[in-house]
């Protein structure tokens, strides 16, 4: 019994060992897998050495981390992953540093994606307690790295913090959109319904849209600088036009320029034919806001309209507007004689004090009338050409810039004389010609009537009577 006792006391202690080995199997692994997450999972605090992008410390978006700059020569590298896709921007918070060097850089942060391209760059002074990045668009799980050095030492170590955020459902632009046939779609605006689109320039950059128009109409570009650190964009607008050997090309249509000093840059009114159209973005680093208006009309100009094949169609009693946007700009339009000898009025029409050249060209490019040089004021905005007797076909007018200013608007109406305008004039006639062409049966039958109803011959007979009587009268007394 005693014997038994302890085989079961030997049993139970085995027992017990297996368990604690298990036991501290489990714990084992608990603890390096608390260890791993914690080495993945995003930091409050920078985790030295951070020093390069290789061992950066991850924080999450929307969360503020912590970090320091121990000497003028240490880096701190961060990374973040963007939780979806919009508009980021990056903002460091420190204190406020006071006395003579407040104004100057204590920090330079620069953000960069996988690729280390520059998508943002900003610095902070000692007298400013926060400053942010300019927007850059993001796609969704796209990681990005923040990188923040020391512009100056001040007293040593510096403390700060660094804050990503996202602003989504907004219309951002989607890598790659590098040329256009990658180019994002983008929705034109209407009158009280502006729809904006976000978008950002790294380094090299360059980012494309296409627009398409339902209609022949008039449009604007648009550009803001909205970020707090702004930047200088060029937006280019261009259509297609058919190439010298039957390939389709890209015609620039009109550009417009915002500076780094600029808020807001609208470009003059274009017209433009119906279907798709590239816009064009490039510039310095940093993030812009572009939108394009469109309204429909089918009375303007669509560039390119420079010569006679392009040249835009003029409907009779109808003012075309156009534009010229810069003094090498030329605009060509067409309207047809449907007969022979008809005479027409067209009509020129400017918005401002401009000087021009407009021409009158035939089916061949040769001029119908002398070149009309205008000269237009703020009284006297109208230059009228008349022609005369033009034969059936196809005629161009030909509108260009003299010495003027850029982006100058106008409008040419061309209408057909009356009829009665149209009647040729008689050729100038000696006066024998005229004489001879008198009708001369017709004033005799006119006289010979006259004469009749007066009774001029019973007048005649009276009077030749009394003659006779007076006469005779006279014979008797010298008789």
């Amino acid at each position: 019994m005693l014997m038994h006792i302890i085989n079961s006391k030997n049993q139970e202690d085995k027992r017990m060992k297996k368990v604690k080995s298990i036991l501290s199997l489990l714990l084992a692994i608990l603890m390096v897998a608390g260890c791993m997450a914690t080495a993945s999972a995003a930091a409050d605090g920078e985790v030295e050495d951070n020093g390069s992008i290789a061992t950066a410390t991850k924080f999450t978006v929307g969360t503020k981390i912590d970090g320091g700059l121990e000497s003028a020569d240490d880096v701190d590298y961060y990374k973040f992953t963007a939780t979806s896709a919009g508009l980021a921007y990056v903002k460091i918070d420190h204190a406020v540093i006071t006395g003579s060097d407040s104004s100057a850089t204590y920090f330079n942060i620069v953000v960069t994606n996988e690729e280390e391209v520059v998508v943002a760059d900003f610095s902070s002074t000692g007298n400013s307690a926060s400053d942010e990045s300019n927007s850059f668009t993001v796609s969704k799980d796209e990681v990005y790295y923040v990188k923040v050095t020391m512009g100056r030492v001040y007293n040593g170590a510096v403390s700060y913090s660094i804050t990503a955020a996202v602003e989504k459902n907004v219309n951002t632009e989607s890598e790659p959109n590098n040329t256009a046939q990658e180019a994002d779609v983008l929705a034109y605006s209407e009158k009280d319904v502006p729809k904006n689109y976000y978008g950002s320039l790294s380094e090299n950059d360059v980012d494309y849209f296409v627009i398409t128009t339902p209609s022949t109409g008039v449009v604007n570009l648009y550009l803001y600088n909205d970020s707090v650190k702004k930047s200088k964009f060029n937006a280019t607008l261009m259509t297609w036009v058919e190439g010298k050997e039957g390939t389709q090309e890209l015609e620039e249509v009109t550009s417009i320029t915002i500076e780094a000093t600029e808020s807001t840059k609208i470009g003059p009114s274009v017209g433009v034919p119906a279907g798709k159209h590239i816009i064009k973005i490039d510039g310095e680093v940093g993030s812009y806001r572009t939108r394009v208006l469109f309204r429909n009309n089918a009375s303007v100009e669509t560039e390119n309209n420079d010569s006679l094949l392009l040249a835009d169609d003029l409907t009779f009693k109808t003012a075309c507007k156009a534009t010229i946007d810069e003094k090498t700009d030329v605009d060509v339009f067409e309207f047809n004689a449907p007969a022979d000898n008809a005479g027409y009025e067209i009509l020129f029409t400017a918005t401002n004090s401009a000087q021009w050249e407009i021409r009158l060209l035939n089916s061949d490019g040769e001029a119908v009338k002398d070149a009309l040089h205008v000269t237009t004021t703020d009284s006297n905005k109208n230059a009228k050409i008349d022609t005369d007797k033009l034969k059936e076909g196809a005629y161009y007018v030909r509108v260009s810039a003299g010495e003027t200013h850029d982006s100058e608007l106008y409008s040419i109406t061309v209408t057909p004389k009356a009829a009665s305008e149209n009647k040729e004039p008689e050729e100038e006639k000696n006066l024998f010609d005229r004489i001879k062409d008198l009708d001369w049966g017709g004033l005799w039958d006119n006289f010979s009537g006259w004469i009749e109803e007066i009774n001029f011959f019973g007048m005649l007979s009276s009077l030749s009577a009394s003659i006779i009587r007076i006469i005779t009268y006279f014979i008797s007394v010298i008789g």
